[in-house]
């Protein structure tokens, strides 16, 4: 067989083409989430290449889960005060400066979301298909996430786009930005923001108890969330966990029935399940509501 040899030069330069990817991300607790989130974007990414900030985790079963990711590789960065939380953007935008180097993608996320791709048929999962396309993305450009998908509480297999109008995440190959916010959506920055395919499945619907203690956990620190009347008159950061505080379990239910709409989507649940990943949360149980649970609208009614 006959076998050509390319020059040293020649493969330093084709792999240099490809973008390193880093993640950061910052939780509190998150013991329901961080092992399956660390786990499946290990496929996309080495653990040196991602780093988590921990906002004071007080929980054993998160303690023991961040010990065994540092020994893995992972960098743990300890954050305990938990006024930090405030300044979630500036500590990841300190940490993607600080490591950021040319032929870098540096993605900030939250412990909930999972880097997933757009493509025609939909959402892809496959960590080969997304790093192919994070590895192709042009330097020195800021990026927006092209939609983020809300978990059904009710289906593994459910998803709710997030409405187009609401602010969408962002991602680096430059660091020519400031000011970028606590939720990753909005910087100050030379460059214009780019479109990209990458899309992110959002873990928001844990159990409704977990939903009430980590509203609880948010809003503590801006807002009496003691007072029914303080909570339903809070249009501040944060807000749209009030619902979470102030809502039965039933009306929540109702509330999400009738405020979205649904896609049937498999490849996230399906691909998790091929890493051996158990998904964080179970199905809410949809007996009491079912009367207005099966008149959910769908995007595409046949799919």
């Amino acid at each position: 067989m006959l076998k050509l040899s390319l020059p040293i030069n020649f493969i330093k330069a084709q792999l240099s083409k490809s973008n390193k990817i880093l993640i950061y991300m910052m939780q509190k607790n998150e013991c329901d989430l961080l092992e399956a989130w660390s786990k499946y974007h290990t496929k996309i990414t080495r653990p040196a290449n991602i780093t988590i900030v921990d906002n004071g985790s007080n929980e054993q079963k998160t303690l023991k889960i961040l010990e065994l990711l540092a020994k893995k590789g992972f960098n743990i960065v300890s954050k305990e005060n938990p006024e930090e939380f405030e300044k979630k953007g500036a500590i990841i935008e300190e940490l993607i400066k600080k490591n950021h180097k040319p032929n870098c993608v540096s993605i900030p996320l939250d412990c909930d979301e999972f880097l997933t791709l757009e493509t025609q048929k939909g959402i892809e999962c496959k960590a080969k298909s997304i790093k192919k396309y994070l590895h192709g993305c042009a330097s020195g450009k800021i990026f927006k996430v092209k939609r983020r998908l809300n978990n059904s509480p009710f289906s593994h297999h459910e998803f709710m786009p997030m409405p187009a109008e609401r602010p969408t995440k962002l991602f680096f190959t430059t660091t020519d930005f400031r000011n970028l916010n606590i939720g990753f959506h909005s910087c100050s920055s030379s460059h214009r923001t780019s479109e990209s395919e990458i899309s992110l499945v959002h873990l928001h619907f844990g159990s409704h108890r977990s939903l009430i203690e980590k509203s609880k956990e948010k809003l503590k620190s801006r807002v009496d969330i003691n007072s029914a009347e303080k909570l339903t008159n809070y249009s501040g950061k944060g807000h749209h966990l009030i619902p979470y505080l102030i809502l039965t379990k039933n009306e929540l239910s109702h509330k999400i029935i009738n405020e979205n709409i649904f896609v049937r989507c498999k490849n996230f649940s399906e691909r998790i399940k091929k890493y051996k990943i158990k998904h964080p949360f179970e199905p809410w149980e949809t007996k009491e509501i079912y009367d207005i649970y099966k008149l959910r609208k769908f995007e595409n009614p046949n799919s």
